[in-house]
């Protein structure tokens, strides 16, 4: 089974996510990654981060995928 973006493995199909999330935790402790950021500011310290995995996986997501971020207003994010 394929996601709808871009031929990526849902979750729980690979480990991909789960391995982006800490680099941009350890991002942030290493002061390269503001405590808020946007998807571009991710995306500058892990390119391998795809656009919209910060809005599937944010808190109150309407599929009920797992919760790595929380959207403090449009566009605008911080790890949960």
């Amino acid at each position: 089974m394929i996601s709808k973006h871009s031929g990526v493995p849902p979750v729980g199909m690979d480990t991909w996510p789960e391995k982006i999330v800490p680099q941009l935790r350890r991002a942030q402790e290493e002061g390269r990654l503001e405590e808020r950021f946007r998807v571009e500011d991710a995306r500058r310290v892990v390119p391998e981060c795809p656009k919209w995995l910060l809005s599937d996986h944010r808190h109150g997501n309407p599929e009920g995928r797992p919760v790595w971020f929380v959207r403090h207003e449009r566009g605008l994010y911080s790890l949960a």
